[in-house]
């Protein structure tokens, strides 16, 4: 049983496998929280709106939605497991063709295995759990870092100026900022 909340991102147009789906989770996972895109638009809206443990998304969506939503999230988030629901007979038997090993998949459910889908997203989650944890970390550093970066960028296009063109507080506040911001880059 996970006492955390997990957030899930669904991406399928097909309502009773989106209710089959929750509904296995819940058995594992009660307090999660569940995002669900029904295409392509749905997903560009709700990519941010929470930090995904993981992706579960229905391979049959038309025009290559799918496809094109692994794409996105490779892109933006490549840490999250993701995993296809198929009625594919070769993919649900455990073959995968070169496309969807190419899509960096985690698992694969048959539509007509759903029932018995609890076990396998219980599986991805827990093998997957601290590499997503480390990786947000990551992100969450390097995001902090070039935040710093953009500030010193600041203070030393500031610092180009002629001196006369500051007050005398203008100095003193930038040379407060550079101590500061010097100090959090080296830490």
């Amino acid at each position: 049983m996970i006492d955390q909340p997990l957030s899930i991102l669904i991406i399928s147009s097909n309502s009773k496998d989106i209710e089959t789906v929750k509904s296995k989770i819940r058995s594992f996972a009660p307090n999660s929280l569940y995002v669900v895109a029904r295409n392509e638009a749905n997903l560009k809206k709700r990519i941010g709106w929470l930090d995904y443990h993981m992706v579960i998304c229905d391979h049959q969506l038309p025009h290559n939605q799918a496809q094109k939503a692994n794409i996105r999230l490779r892109i933006t988030m490549p840490y999250l497991p993701f995993i296809l629901i198929t009625d594919c007979p070769e993919m649900e038997n455990g073959f995968l063709s070169k496309e969807s090993s190419s899509w960096s998949v985690r698992a694969i459910i048959g539509r007509s295995h759903l029932d018995q889908s609890g076990a396998v997203i219980q599986s991805v989650y827990n093998n997957s759990a601290e590499t997503v944890e480390q990786e947000r970390n990551c992100q969450k550093r390097i995001k902090q870092k070039n935040l710093l970066l953009q500030k010193f960028e600041s203070l030393l296009k500031q610092a180009l100026r002629p001196l006369n063109s500051f007050t005398l507080e203008e100095l003193s506040r930038m040379v407060f900022n550079r101590h500061k911001i010097i100090g959090n880059f080296i830490s």
